[in-house]
């Protein structure tokens, strides 16, 4: 099981990259230029030609900017969530050269555009990681624009930490992030578009494994698609990182400097944060014994927390609530341009199984989706669940 993502020019079939996880083997190049060349067909008979299957594979083309095909083949993974994985993959390259890059294709130099690629790499590796192949021992979170954060008990210290430092770099954009997870952000980082967040977040933690600084260029998606900003970030221990988008200017060695002035008073909350686990806070543990885990999506913010107690097995918790949130929970929240406000009621859901029950409350622009013992009374449930999303979201130290 695997999958295979293959960019090429639009005009003339040039391939520019591919990329796979998994462990099938690679795609000759046969099989490519004639998966390039059935969507090239329809294309000149003005057919679109937007995905087919077969009995284990799925095939997905799309075209980009009249000037890049993306083709993505994959086992045991829905269209719709390969569609998400190919705009995730082009704004990778959006964020690694620019979109004036790619329109600029037929008249650009296309090795040099093949070896500026090349920095991206390990960021698409990140992203494929999350592809749910069905056969690897990962917890897969089929989130791709929504950026996991974590629940630590001194976020508004943090908070009040970050905001110093983010004067310091002359940012409105600055956050503190653990293995690519959000531990608190400034306002402005929180008004970036979804998936750049996520994207920045993964380019953080893809390069974290070899150095412990990082001064790049990139060009933001949606924001600034054309002009870029600088992406710093430096690590303040082991897995815990601190990243603002600046300008020109502070040099990267003085941004070294402030993370010093900065952060070195306040190590003890930074090592707070390095040893969070992603377990239920402390008082829920406490009062509510049958709560198995929890998943907990900010809809607007596009953000969420992934959680369990500390006897339950992680994937196994995960993949049970990634299925519910998908299946069902998902459903309640309403569409982006419905007018109507569902903020003065609960839109509520539920699972019963023989071996646990799940129930979802949309409330406020919050879901949260929470897996419980099967022994729990239905009413029970409800009652907890009510009082789970309250506890969450009126505590002022985790800074949700």
């Amino acid at each position: 099981m695997g999958v295979h993502v293959m960019a090429l020019t639009l005009s003339g079939g040039l391939p520019l990259f591919s990329r796979q996880i998994g462990n099938s083997q690679p795609l000759p190049f046969s099989l490519i230029a004639s998966l390039n060349g059935v969507h090239m067909f329809c294309n000149s008979q003005q057919s679109g030609l937007r995905s087919t299957c077969t009995q284990d594979s799925t095939v997905v083309w799309k075209d980009y900017e009249d000037s890049i095909t993306l083709i993505v083949a994959a086992s045991t993974t829905s269209e719709a969530a390969l569609s998400e994985l190919m705009n995730c993959i082009f704004n990778t390259i959006v964020l690694t050269v620019g979109l004036e890059e790619v329109r600029g294709l037929q008249t650009r130099n296309i090795e040099r555009l093949k070896r500026e690629l090349r920095s991206c790499f390990p960021l698409m590796d990140k992203i494929l990681d999350a592809v749910d192949l069905g056969d690897r021992n990962v917890v897969p979170t089929d989130f791709m624009s929504m950026v996991e954060t974590v629940i630590c008990s001194d976020s508004l210290s943090l908070k009040n930490c970050l905001g110093v430092f983010a004067e310091c770099v002359e940012s409105l954009f600055a956050c503190l992030m653990l293995n690519s997870c959000i531990v608190v952000a400034t306002g402005g980082w929180w008004e970036l578009m979804p998936e750049e967040r996520k994207l920045l977040a993964l380019l953080v933690d893809s390069s974290s494994t070899d150095c412990t600084s990082i001064d790049v260029p990139v060009f933001l998606p949606c924001k600034s698609p054309t002009v870029p900003f600088r992406l710093v970030a430096v690590c303040l221990i082991s897995g815990v990182w601190v990243a603002a988008l600046c300008g020109p200017s502070p040099a990267l060695s003085a941004v070294e400097q402030f993370c010093a002035k900065v952060w070195r008073p306040a190590i003890d909350l930074v090592r707070s944060v390095q040893s969070a686990p992603r377990f239920l806070p402390q008082g829920l543990q406490q009062n509510h014994h049958c709560i198995i885990g929890l998943l907990l999506v900010q809809c607007t913010l596009q953000k969420y927390i992934l959680n369990r107690s500390q006897s339950a097995n992680r994937k196994e918790a995960g993949d049970v609530l990634r299925t519910f949130y998908h299946q069902a929970a998902s459903l309640l929240v309403p569409p982006k341009n419905n007018a109507a406000s569902s903020d003065t009621r609960g839109l509520e859901t539920y699972w019963c199984s023989e071996y646990h029950k799940l129930h979802a409350l949309y409330e406020k622009d919050n879901l949260l989706c929470v897996l419980y013992t099967s022994a729990l009374p239905n009413s029970t449930m409800r009652l907890v669940t009510r009082q789970t999303l309250q506890t969450l979201l009126s505590d002022k130290q985790l800074c949700w």
